[in-house]
């Protein structure tokens, strides 16, 4: 396999591991990233990759400890050290790597050290931030455009709710940052230490500042006027990339999001419904109908990546054009912010993850109707020539009325003969079929992982839990769906019938029992299950 074709799989799994790394910090505290890296088999050599999950995870424990310090950090995982220059660059939260700046000139999440960016900073003002790691050129042209201010202890430098048309970079001291909560309170949510950089957000669409930054004793600063941070934006794609990414810090923070509130081309944003390891979903409104919408934006870590932005708009691109009552309808697409939206009809219900989880096991009837609708929305999808990739309980919904919907088609693709030209292993290891393990795409990966879904929600655990690719190319070469059925209830037996097919390893064995779906095509009777007391639950 070609080092393109590598640098391609590390990508494709980088959603997945940013979301699996999440998951592991709200259960487990004192996991390792190493067994996180052996559990997606890759390798504990690869430096920038384990630099990228260092400073990830330290951003992920600060968010819900915003005091929490490098030594502190570093105590608990001493091992992560070694991944990262100087501690305290961990307290910049808008760190960037010089892998990751590179990403959108090279195609690759992870290129190779021999970049065009400084180690050390050229300008000392920028050393421990993220404008340090510009090539030298572009800080001595930023720098040449910047005027020096000092603020003194107590002193307001950005005020919340005020307009703002400048860019602040932090030189020496530090500053608290502050939100009012509830009308009243001032709440501590941040502090700026030199290296940083904020204001950014008041000069990329949202037209007052989001926070008060406050100095704590004397505070040394660079500012950059609006028209200048625009020019430079427009005529280097290297400070673009800077930019993209320190908003993405700003965004979908699991603590303070700084598009709470805020109205995007006539929405009015209220609160985060969930964030993936590709995506932040937003609970919004119309200005002008009062629909209620989910507005989808890309994450920006995945934004400078020209893959990543395709198969955004790819799935952007193939829901247009759906019509189908349990699949989410794309009411528009556009840019904010530098990065990309979709605003889809929104689907107040939990999913059947989430039910599992509250309910324990679905009864027969209920998931031959799940499965019933699912076929359907699958099988408008196959006919249009798309193969979803990522059927499972986190991506199908029940609303309110007991519809069945199937979402997230950001893994989606045309189907074809052979296997994906970039060799893309894409999809949730547990769900995933054998085809879909070998890289090849076709539909009938889809009823394999249907099938998954079905032993779940009939059993409350998964068919498999590959702990890696070698489990799972193991797994499949023992494959038995015999085994598998003896471990489902006798009080499935209509469901079993059609699992047995679902799960064949013959791919063209699968939709033999379709056909028995259909008088079950129906919504489910929800009226004890209280789905209402679900929403918002993870």
């Amino acid at each position: 396999m070609s080092n393109d074709q590598d640098d391609t799989v590390s990508f494709a799994l980088m959603g997945q591991l940013l979301t699996e790394l999440e998951d592991r910090c709200d259960s487990d505290s004192g996991f390792s990233l190493f067994e996180l890296l052996d559990s997606f088999s890759l390798s504990s050599e690869n430096r920038d990759l384990l630099q990228e999950l260092v400073v990830h995870h330290f951003r992920i424990l600060q968010e819900r400890t915003p005091d929490l310090l490098p030594e502190n950090y570093f105590s608990s995982y001493p091992e992560h050290r070694q991944y990262v220059g100087a501690p305290e660059e961990l307290l910049n939260s808008s760190r960037i790597s010089a892998a990751l700046l590179g990403a959108s000139d090279s195609g690759s999440r992870f290129p190779d050290s021999s970049n065009s960016f400084s180690e050390a900073a050229a300008i000392p003002e920028f050393r421990g931030g993220p404008l340090g790691l510009l090539p030298v050129s572009m800080q001595k042209a930023l720098h040449a455009q910047m005027q020096p201010a000092v603020f003194h202890d107590g002193q307001k430098i950005i005020t919340e709710g005020e307009e703002g048309d400048l860019l602040y970079v932090c030189c020496a001291g530090s500053a608290k940052v502050t939100i009012v909560q509830n009308h009243t309170k001032n709440l501590r949510i941040g502090r700026i230490v030199p290296g940083q950089v904020f204001g950014e957000m008041a000069l990329m669409g949202i037209p007052w500042r989001t926070a008060t930054v406050t100095a704590e004793g004397g505070v040394d600063v660079l500012t950059l006027s609006k028209q200048d941070f625009h020019a430079l934006l427009r005529q280097h794609q290297e400070f673009s990339n800077v930019i993209t990414t320190i908003i993405g810090e700003r965004l979908g923070n699991h603590r303070r999001d700084a598009l709470f509130s805020v109205t995007l081309e006539g929405y009015q944003i209220s609160r985060r419904l969930g964030r993936g390891g590709m995506a932040v979903v937003y609970d919004a409104m119309s200005e002008e109908t009062g629909q209620r919408v989910a507005l989808k934006m890309m994450s920006h870590r995945l934004h400078v990546d020209q893959l990543a932005r395709e198969w955004f708009d790819r799935e952007a691109q193939l829901i247009s054009s759906f019509d189908h009552p349990n699949i989410p309808r794309l009411l528009k697409r556009f840019d904010a912010f530098a990065t990309a939206f979709m605003v889809i009809e929104f689907i107040e219900g939990a999913s059947l993850a989430q039910v599992l989880k509250e309910r324990g096991p679905y009864d027969e009837t209920s998931v031959l109707r799940i499965l019933a609708n699912l076929v359907h929305a699958l099988e408008y999808a196959h006919s249009a020539g798309i193969v979803h990739r990522d059927v499972k309980p986190a991506n199908c919904m029940i609303d309110l009325k007991g519809d069945v919907k199937l979402m997230d088609f950001g893994l989606s693709v045309p189907f074809f003969a052979g296997k994906d030209s970039r060799c893309v292993i894409a999809g949730t290891p547990a769900y995933m079929s054998p085809e879909q393990f070998r890289g090849e795409i076709c539909p009938e990966s889809d009823w394999f992982s249907l099938g998954c879904v079905a032993f779940e929600l009939m059993t409350g655990q998964r068919l498999s839990n590959p702990t890696n690719l070698l489990t799972m190319g193991h797994n499949f070469q023992k494959w038995d769906v015999s085994v598998v059925l003896a471990q489902i209830p006798k009080s499935y037996p209509t469901a079993k019938k059609i699992m047995r097919s679902l799960l064949d390893i013959a791919p063209g064995n699968r939709s033999k029992s379709l056909e028995i779906l259909e008088e079950f095509r129906k919504p489910l009777d929800v009226s004890d299950w209280d789905i209402r007391s679900m929403l918002g639950k993870s």
